[in-house]
């Protein structure tokens, strides 16, 4: 057999096998994987065109292996008999052929076991309308909507139908009008205004617990005066009506946040790199990583 394709077989394996969520291979460039949202590099060579090559048509079917040649771009699903199921990218990395291979669950997690925001529950009971699920890429979108998906499938007879699309969204303060022409732009905030149901937003961070990290979530609901503001493009007032709309069941990225540190699961220097509002471990003193170190060494 092929020792380029056990090579890479091994790292597969290997990232199938850890705590990595993603393996980064690319012509020139030494392996390596995300781990807890950090870049490693792996122990060995710098990879060899031919080991990228060999790697590709594994990868990929004939058929996009060639789109690839042609195009120097693709996204596809990969599964492997052992190490599971993943999601890849081939591209062009200066001009060099790099992949970026992503760990796919086997299964989808319940909320409870993703420590899920109840209301997120509550949007997968809806009926109709729009909910969008944005952050960072790696930052937990498509495992929030498995859970949403698997929900629905698990309480209710419904005939569901999943679009999956590449594209990232990366734009968190909900500034989707701006791709549309400015006479345009009107008449989408209308649309949206009326269509929207809420938007959920997510970031992970790295917990206390070693290899782990935390979910944190911020949680928008269509309100009245939510749609109002969209309409009237007063969108920079959206964290004023989120904290307004704490009892219906909205949520700041901050007051995530500052209830993972109370629940003991990240840090405040971790949750301070995060916050809008900076300032909330001078308001907390009693909660600041030298009070914590503190009172552990008493």
């Amino acid at each position: 057999m092929d020792p380029l394709f056990l090579e890479f077989e091994s790292l597969l394996l290997k990232l199938a096998h850890s705590q990595a969520s993603d393996l980064f291979l690319g012509e020139g460039r030494v392996p390596s994987c995300r781990l807890d949202g950090e870049i490693q590099t792996l122990t060995g060579p710098a990879s060899s065109r031919e080991f990228i090559d060999v790697a590709l048509r594994t990868v990929l079917r004939p058929e996009q292996y060639d789109l690839f040649t042609k195009e120097g771009d693709i996204d596809a699903g990969f599964t492997h008999p052992v190490a599971g199921r993943f999601r890849l990218n081939a591209h062009l990395h200066r001009r060099r052929p790099a992949i970026v291979l992503r760990k796919v669950p086997s299964g989808a997690l319940s909320f409870e076991e993703l420590s899920l925001p109840e209301s997120l529950k509550h949007f997968a009971q809806l009926r109709h309308g729009l909910i969008l699920v944005a952050g960072a890429t790696g930052s937990g979108k498509s495992t929030t909507l498995a859970a949403m998906v698997h929900h629905i499938n698990a309480n209710f007879t419904r005939h569901i139908v999943t679009i999956e699309d590449p594209v990232e969204f990366v734009h968190e303060d909900l500034r989707i009008i701006d791709v549309f022409p400015s006479y345009q732009q009107n008449q989408v905030r209308a649309q949206l205004a009326s269509a929207l149901l809420a938007v959920v937003s997510q970031r992970l961070i790295p917990a206390k617990e070693e290899g782990s990290r935390a979910a944190a979530f911020e949680i928008l609901l269509a309100s009245s005066a939510v749609r109002t503001l969209i309409r009237e493009s007063k969108t920079h007032q959206m964290v004023a009506a989120i904290e307004m709309g704490l009892r219906e069941g909205m949520q700041t990225l901050d007051r995530s946040l500052e209830s993972l540190v109370r629940e003991g699961r990240i840090t405040m220097e971790e949750a301070s790199r995060h916050m809008r509002n900076a300032d909330w471990s001078r308001q907390h003193p009693a909660e600041s990583p030298a009070q914590e170190e503190h009172s552990t060494v008493g």
